[in-house]
């Protein structure tokens, strides 16, 4: 994605640019056509204030100030936290704290405090979101991983230091720079505003879950996959590569073992007999 390097100094492709923030954008826009949940990640301090500004605008989840590990993969427990705030924001404006003494006023404050720096952006997310946006790879690495595992697309900014392996969508652009970010997630809110005014009223037929096989393919992971596609077996077995490609459009989908019907009472411990 680089022009040039000028002394050090990393002049990026725009057209390239230009281009996939065109891919990003009509790929935002028909997810959210779809009822897709997005959810804007930049701890960055250059990226805090318009994460938050353009999330609001969309009707997005997001994490200005700090993401907390297991937002994603440990989603139950944190929904717990977000819970306990919720209660001591009710707590503090019914001025439930009033017959406490003090200190303990001071530390439910303190506590609210800290939860709110962690969980303000997520208060309304009840499940797994679909998109993850993000200015940063290098910053947001923990978030892109936790996303990488459970199979949600990453779009988002990636400057010239930062490793676009796992990033479905790379925007090369200056992630240092509040004009670029301030850009790039207008343009993306923007098309995510559109596509759900584009979003239709839903029918029985429209509400049938779709079944996604490249989410369950061992070659979504990228570092799973082999050097090369072209493998001696796959011309032994179909006759061509594209033969391959053709029976197995979504690569390798691993198996699922048969069910047995049993009960827990027929299983005999062998430490028992």
């Amino acid at each position: 994605y680089l022009y040039a390097d000028n002394g050090g100094t990393h002049i990026f492709d725009l057209v390239q640019t230009a281009a996939n923030l065109n891919r990003a954008c009509y790929y935002c826009m028909e997810a959210a056509a779809k009822g897709a949940s997005f959810m804007m990640i930049g701890t960055k301090e250059q990226a805090r204030e318009q994460v938050a500004k353009y999330a609001q605008e969309a009707d997005c989840h997001y994490c200005d100030l700090r993401f907390v590990g297991g937002v994603v993969s440990n989603f139950p427990i944190i929904r717990k936290s977000v819970e306990l705030m919720e209660q001591l924001r009710e707590e503090k404006r019914q001025n439930a704290w009033r017959s406490m003494s003090d200190f303990k006023r001071f530390l439910n404050e303190c506590k609210l405090n800290r939860l709110e720096k962690k969980y303000t952006g997520i208060v309304n997310m009840t499940s797994y979101p679909d998109i993850c946006i993000f200015v940063d790879e290098a910053k947001e690495r923990l978030p892109i991983s936790e996303m990488t595992r459970i199979g949600v697309p990453c779009v988002g900014m990636v400057d010239s230091n930062n490793d676009p392996t796992f990033i479905d969508i790379p925007i090369p652009a200056n992630t240092s720079n509040t004009r670029s970010i301030e850009l790039i997630l207008r343009k993306i809110s923007e098309a995510i505003k559109k596509g759900k005014m584009m979003k239709t009223t839903p029918t029985v037929e429209d509400n049938v879950k779709e079944w996604d096989p490249w989410i369950l393919s061992r070659d979504r992971i990228r570092y799973m996959r082999r050097r090369s596609k072209r493998q001696g077996w796959q011309k032994g077995l179909y006759g061509s590569y594209e033969n391959y490609k053709k029976c197995h459009p979504w690569g390798n989908v691993g198996t699922v073992a048969p069910f047995h019907d049993f009960k827990w009472n027929d299983i005999i411990d062998p430490a028992h007999k």
